[in-house]
């Protein structure tokens, strides 16, 4: 476009795209998929979980969007992605209420799940109508679910930034309504949550000073929850009067056991011992996405003996492994020496200990585990873009 002083500058403007994906659960395939030809992409994983006895076996489905658009300075802020969202309807007519709730309390089949304790029983009960049907990463997802039913028909994820949820708390203390909130408020991903809130205000009679103290708690819950993080060192070995020491393997299998979608390990040797297998195997089970990168003997160089690290995993059905793949002629002093676990990209275990029955139980191991903050998120991103690259291959590839 031209300016008033004859020069020309570039202008971008929005364009509203809407991209249909049909994906069959039937099969446990991982495929992507790519939806405008240029490398933005929706990876699509699905995964089986057994049902409880008289129970229908169900798939749990990840979906994450993915934009895989070289970064430069001249085609940055035309790859960029604004207001994104994923929506997710069922055949045949998109209406199915197929989306079953994450452990529901008055599904019988989940009798076993409930707590020991009796005041968390009596929470349980008292919220059984707070349904969970999905959970997002760096975003929310609602679920529509009509009266009367527990299975939801339409999980969308939508997200109200902490910008904006402070500036909501800002036009609630001014007594404003609904219209001048959306129309200040002006964007897709914003609407829903504000339309929501503002219909719970005038359905339960909450005042407007109330509603903005609520939303500013809220901004100011998810900016702690994002800075907050804690650190724990890790020892094993003998233990001395001024470090207590956990065993490197009862904190390995804590963090496999708090895994609900994803683990990701990495590992130089690796031997099968029954608590490892055990653990990883019952995340399988419950339908966690379980992927380790080991080293082999090919790239160990004469420095690893026995049997293929990845060996100890054959056990487990279900888990997939990767390896650095190192060009021909290249890295004949580079090993594959990394050691840690990520679960949710929530928990991060960073220690010196590999995944054998030695280190974990018997040697000096030292480690830390971070829950919260970026660290973990950044660590499961970081493998998966050595992966998408080839650098991490799959086993045997």
């Amino acid at each position: 476009m031209a300016t008033d002083g004859g020069t020309t500058r570039r202008a971008w403007s929005r364009e509203q795209i809407k991209r249909p994906v049909d994906i069959d659960v039937a099969g446990e395939q991982d495929r992507t998929v790519s939806l405008d030809g240029k490398g933005v992409v929706l990876d699509v994983r699905v995964r089986h979980h057994a049902g409880h006895t008289d129970a229908e076996d169900l798939r749990i489905v990840e979906l994450t969007l993915v934009n895989r658009q070289p970064d430069s300075r001249e085609a940055r802020d035309g790859h960029w992605l604004f207001q994104t969202s994923i929506e997710v309807t069922a055949f045949p007519d998109d209406q199915a209420a197929v989306f079953a709730p994450v452990d529901d309390p008055l599904d019988p089949a989940n009798s076993g799940n409930a707590p020991e304790d009796a005041e968390e029983r009596r929470l349980r009960l008292l919220y059984r109508a707070t349904l969970s049907h999905a959970k997002g990463r760096n975003v929310a997802v609602h679920a529509k679910v009509r009266a009367g039913e527990r299975n939801a028909y339409r999980p969308t994820t939508e997200w109200l930034p902490t910008s904006r949820a402070k500036d909501l708390a800002g036009l609630l203390a001014r007594h404003l309504g609904r219209e001048r909130a959306l129309s200040e408020l002006t964007t897709a991903a914003v609407r829903d949550p504000i339309e929501r809130l503002y219909t719970a205000m005038a359905t339960d009679g909450v005042p407007f000073g109330e509603a903005a103290a609520y939303v500013r708690g809220y901004a100011a819950a998810a900016q702690d929850a994002r800075d907050a993080v804690q650190v724990r060192t890790v020892w094993g070995g003998p233990a001395t009067p001024a470090v207590p020491v956990r065993a490197t393997a009862q904190v390995l299998t804590e963090v496999i056991a708090e895994a609900q979608f994803e683990l990701l390990a990495m590992t130089y040797a690796a031997r099968a011992y029954p608590a490892l297998t055990e653990a990883l195997a019952l995340a399988v089970r419950r339908g966690v996405s379980v992927g380790i990168v080991v080293e082999t003997l090919a790239g160990a160089r004469g420095l690893l003996a026995g049997d293929e690290p990845g060996a100890a995993f054959a056990g487990v059905s279900g888990v997939r492994l990767w390896h650095w793949a190192r060009p021909e002629g290249e890295g004949r002093a580079s090993r594959q020496h990394a050691k840690l676990a990520v679960a949710d990209r929530q928990l991060l275990f960073l220690g010196s200990a590999n995944l054998t029955e030695s280190a974990a139980r018997r040697n000096i191991e030292a480690g830390v585990l971070v829950r919260g903050g970026p660290a973990p998120k950044r660590a499961a991103e970081h493998i998966e873009e050595l992966q998408r690259q080839g650098v991490l291959r799959p086993w045997g590839g």
